[in-house]
């Protein structure tokens, strides 16, 4: 449905955390150029990915795109789902993205039921060959991909350099941490600005 509006459910639990559950509006107020799409239309969101690169590419700076979706799943195998109405589910699988991608090719004549099945058999051969030999591939370190994304600091200003914080890591002494802005000013576990415990 080209042009829909998906609309924040008021009963989520983000409407009992937040004030503003908007998030395109929450980063704004960062000073991000933002916006909300329609994230259950594809071409909604290629549109928006597109307008957001090219804002980026001209130097406007980092731009924040909420793509509003329905989870048509629980959260987790622990998760029982209950809190949701079955009939409300079913009416938002009729808005499966693919399945509406998918629909949209074939009106336009542009994939065949023949092709689409040489796909999806393609592409669960795929899946399963990974997931056969992902097990037999090295652990890869967070540092190293972040570099492959282009990005030359650590993403995380307060781990040590060269290895991750572990939960058995002391804390409590200043030279472990840097400061939240990144100075490098040590701080201190009294006051620790930007620290959860």
């Amino acid at each position: 449905m080209p042009g829909a509006t998906v609309e924040p459910d008021a009963e989520t639990p983000t409407a009992g955390q937040r004030a503003q559950t908007d998030l395109a509006l929450r980063a704004a107020g960062y000073g991000m150029v933002s916006w909300a799409v329609d994230g259950m239309d594809v071409f909604a969101v290629e549109d928006a990915a597109r307008r957001a690169a090219e804002g980026v590419g001209a130097g406007s700076g980092p731009h924040f795109l909420e793509m509003r979706t329905y989870r048509f799943r629980a959260h987790s195998m622990y998760d029982s789902d209950r809190y949701r109405d079955k009939a409300e589910i079913e009416r938002w699988k009729e808005r499966d993205p693919v399945e509406g991608l998918v629909r949209r090719m074939q009106e336009s004549k542009k994939l065949t039921e023949k092709a689409r099945t040489a796909m999806a058999d393609r592409l669960s051969a795929e899946i399963d060959s990974a997931a056969e030999h992902a097990p037999e591939e090295p652990v890869e370190y967070v540092p190293a991909r972040w570099r492959r994304a282009g990005h030359d600091r650590d993403p995380n200003p307060y781990r040590p350099a060269g290895r991750f914080l572990r939960p058995e890591d002391d804390l409590s002494g200043s030279a472990v941490m840097r400061g939240a802005s990144g100075s490098g000013a040590p701080i201190s576990s009294q006051g620790s600005r930007g620290m959860r415990r």
